[in-house]
């Protein structure tokens, strides 16, 4: 069965997936896998279609994998889904304008 809600995070693996570790890879593929599908529903339920949705799911766990952005998540800050959630937001936002800034010519 595919999960398609925003689940409790196990927090073991947010500091684990921080570095270029071997290890540290493996539990930033586990957190990305694990939601993946919740963050392709947000950007469904946000208007896009499929295939737009599961795209700019794709590229924000790349830019996530890519590495730097884990850094900032803080289980006393709040829940690891909304630091997710507002990073999905501000990364649709940032593909948003860019796709009007093509369409305008910029």
């Amino acid at each position: 069965a595919v999960t398609t809600s925003f689940h409790d995070t196990r927090w073991t693996l947010v500091p684990r997936s921080r570095g270029s570790e071997p290890g540290a890879r493996a539990a930033l593929s586990e957190l990305c896998a694990a939601y993946y599908a919740p963050v392709v529903s947000f950007l469904r339920r946000d208007g896009r279609d499929e295939d737009t949705a599961r795209e700019l799911a794709h590229d924000f766990f790349a830019r996530l994998l890519a590495g730097g952005v884990m850094e900032n998540a803080d289980p006393q800050r709040g829940r690891f889904r909304s630091y997710l959630l507002a990073g999905v937001k501000r990364f649709a936002a940032d593909q948003r304008e860019k796709a009007g800034a093509a369409r305008r010519g910029g």
